[in-house]
């Protein structure tokens, strides 16, 4: 059976990430030239180092700078924007840590609601995402295949988690959240 609109056959998350990984590991450019496009267009190797990595290259004549990356170099290229950013969060502590460093980032004051000492202690911890339709469980063998053409983005998130870790302890430190003291808790 197919997909009217796309012309996609059916298939299982974990029959795309295994047709995608051997893809990625024959060095397959275009994932519209390998089986996976039987099942989905979408391409999702290293997708974030490709668009962060992006960021660094070097505009055209005209301005124009690439919207995304490709080579070797995305990974550092993209670590490079995140060790440089104004500022960097990981969307599991979107709610716990992030808006309160962005506040004290911008306003110089922790956010309403904000307990700097209390979000530090939760940097380590992640929590789901979920999102707003039915969630698949990923088996250990669609998790390994997906594993084996996102390290890029795995060292990327990596990256931001460290630099949100080292941002948050300097904010904890800082007379901000010093004069604050440990009221309140995370919105």
């Amino acid at each position: 059976m197919t997909r009217k609109k796309w012309g996609h056959r059916r298939g299982t998350l974990e029959e795309w990430a295994r047709l995608v990984a051997a893809a990625h590991a024959d060095g397959i450019k275009k994932l519209k030239d390998a089986p996976a496009s039987e099942l989905c267009h979408y391409d999702p190797r290293n997708m974030q180092s490709k668009l962060v990595g992006a960021l660094a290259a070097d505009a055209d004549a005209d301005g124009v700078r690439p919207n995304n990356c490709y080579g070797s170099d995305c990974a550092s290229r993209a670590l490079a924007v995140v060790r440089g950013a104004f500022f960097a969060g990981v969307l599991e502590t979107y709610a716990t840590v992030g808006l309160c460093l962005l506040a004290l980032r911008v306003t110089g004051r922790p956010g309403p609601g904000c307990d700097c000492a209390r979000a530090a202690s939760t940097v380590g911890s992640t929590r789901a995402h979920h999102a707003h339709h039915n969630a698949t469980e990923l088996t250990p063998a669609a998790r390994a295949s997906i594993a084996s053409f996102t390290g890029a983005d795995a060292a990327l998130w990596n990256g931001a988690k460290d630099r949100l870790e080292r941002d948050l302890a300097e904010a904890t430190r800082s007379a901000a959240c010093a004069r604050r003291g440990s009221g309140g808790s995370p919105p």
